[in-house]
């Protein structure tokens, strides 16, 4: 973020707080005045109660904006009423007496002064250092550090097939002259330029220890584990497995993803301290959505779909736990992760919380930079539980039951705005003999391979997914069938130029395709079946390539499935 931007968002903390101060020095005349008034009978205990939820508001709102000996005196004047408000009817006037003492108002009419001797302290950290830079969808970017250049060649020609773009240098001096700006890279690295690389880590912030992968011809515990010391994401003996190679470049860009960003809706019903969390959040890299209505919860989460749902527990008239427990109705939030930010301090009430429809709970007040750090952590962590219920564990790609989901609404989408759109099936060739010769783990090898190289060579609006085995389904948006047989073709051409290895022997796999366009048929299901059948057509007639459906209707093509 630039500086400009950065002096933007203190400016407007800045007005929040000032907003926050008028709206405090207004509710202190009304709130002791009333509690002055404050006796025996249930009109006084109903003053106590709502003086106590008032302190309670502020003790969790004024760390916030910088007012900590305000903030804790609230607090210790909150937990001189909860006797009070926590007792039975009967025994509550009884107390009353005792609690509202002159020692009561007296620290009561404290936090005028408090509030102005803490009015010159910003409540602004500086966040600038730790905000997320910005990253692609794909790090499909690899900077090569190679002093040999026969290696260096062989490797960029190589990982270049998987739909990277390999930059290569011979040296660290040469990589800084280069003065990388084109974002987050991988960096791939000769482990003996490791010491030059270190220091260059501290100075370039788009550069990171973790999406550092080093080469060896020394394989040894010792080198390894220095690898590992550096923080680096990755090691490999030279001659490299260029296959695991790649899925280890598509694992550490994948991680880096998911560590960054996150989507948080917040319900927070006191307005500044709401915007002021948003900025906050924003400014750390995450998308916030904030209701200070709790009312318009279900319609937001329709329409925001957070990664994780951050509330307050007290927001009278409303509970967070029952808000939470209403959520949690609805069987497609059952899996939502509901995080209560609250000043509640009773442990007995925040594990009751957790227990009645949340999953975690964080103490108000929060620091700006601790708030940030929670909360990207609980966002990743959400993403990867979704990820696992949502994805194939091998491919990372859509599982068998979500891409037919999405072929359905893609389906609906070309009915209703009378779109094109086409649907693909893929399947590797002979691949039983892969497996049966070279064992399952490199059958898995050749299966991440081709996920990998999906991803990279098809468009970012192009939908994949395995289907089961050997199979993979690939839905392609606003494409026709020419555009679509050129684009799988492509990637037939280029999967068959990948070059495997075991046993010391190396071989490569090809690869079968079949398309069909999705508005040529009564239902996604008979598109689906229509490309399942052209592929197979290809399957007997050659293999390693692409059949367009409506093609092999027009020959009259009907022959029997191939098998493998």
């Amino acid at each position: 973020m630039s500086n400009g931007g950065y002096q933007d968002v203190v400016a407007k903390l800045e007005t929040l707080k000032s907003q926050f101060v008028a709206r405090v020095i207004a509710e202190l005349d009304l709130n002791i005045g009333r509690l002055r008034t404050a006796g025996p009978d249930e009109p006084g205990l109903a003053i106590v109660r709502d003086g106590h939820d008032w302190l309670h508001r502020l003790a969790g709102s004024a760390g916030t904006f910088g007012f900590t000996a305000f903030g804790e005196t609230a607090r210790a004047l909150e937990l001189c009423l909860q006797p009070v408000v926590d007792s039975e009817r009967a025994d509550q006037q009884a107390m009353l007496a005792q609690v509202l003492d002159v020692n009561f108002f007296t620290r009561l009419d404290s936090l005028k002064s408090l509030l102005a001797a803490d009015a010159g302290d910003s409540a602004i950290p500086v966040l600038q250092n730790s905000v997320t830079a910005t990253v692609p969808e794909a790090l499909l970017r690899v900077d090569l550090l190679e002093p040999d250049p026969a290696l260096s060649r062989e490797l960029a020609d190589s990982l270049s097939r998987y739909g990277y773009e390999v930059v290569a240098f011979d040296s660290v001096p040469a990589f800084l002259a280069s003065n990388p700006s084109g974002g987050i890279t991988t960096i791939i690295a000769n482990i003996d330029l490791q010491d030059e690389l270190q220091p260059v880590f501290d100075h370039q912030r788009q550069l990171h220890r973790e999406l550092v992968i080093y080469l060896s011809r020394d394989d040894s515990f010792d080198v390894r584990y220095c690898a590992a010391v550096t923080g680096a994401g990755g090691f490999f003996p030279l001659p490299v497995d260029v296959p695991a190679l790649a899925d280890r470049i598509e694992q550490l860009s994948q991680e880096w993803e998911e560590s960054a960003g996150g989507r948080v809706m917040l319900v927070e019903d006191d307005e500044e301290l709401a915007e002021h969390y948003r900025l906050v959040l924003d400014q750390g890299g995450l998308s916030v959505s904030t209701i200070t209505r709790p009312a318009e919860v279900m319609t937001q989460l329709a329409e925001f779909r957070p990664d994780i749902l951050l509330m307050d527990i007290n927001m009278a008239p409303y509970s967070g736990v029952s808000l939470a427990r209403m959520v949690r109705f609805q069987p497609e939030w059952l899996g939502l992760p509901i995080v209560y930010l609250s000043s509640e301090q009773n442990r007995d009430t925040q594990i009751s919380a957790v227990a009645q429809g949340g999953d975690d709970f964080i103490e108000k007040p929060i620091s700006d930079e601790r708030l940030v750090s929670v909360v990207k952590a609980r966002c990743v962590r959400a993403r990867q539980l979704a990820k696992l219920a949502s994805r194939d564990s091998l491919t990372g790609l859509m599982k068998h039951s979500l891409i037919k989901q999405e072929l359905a609404k893609e389906y609906s989408r070309c009915q209703r705005y009378s779109q094109v759109a086409a649907v693909a099936m893929l399947d590797l060739d002979h691949f039983k003999s892969v497996n049966d010769t070279y064992g399952h783990a490199t059958g898995d090898t050749v299966i991440r391979s081709l996920a990998n190289l999906l991803r990279h060579r098809l468009r970012k609006s192009d939908i994949i997914g395995r289907y089961g085995g050997e199979e993979f389904v690939v839905i392609l948006p606003d494409c026709d069938e020419v555009q679509a047989e050129r684009i799988l073709q492509d990637v037939c051409d280029q999967f068959s130029g990948l070059v495997f290895s075991s046993q010391n022997t190396e071989f490569e796999v090809t690869l079968s395709a079949g398309i069909a366009i999705l508005g040529e048929f009564g239902s996604a299901e008979a598109a689906l079946n229509a490309a399942d059948e052209a592929m197979y057509h290809r399957k007997n007639h050659g293999r390693n390539g692409v059949t367009l459906y409506s093609s092999m209707r027009q020959t009259g093509a009907g022959e029997g499935v191939a098998s493998g």
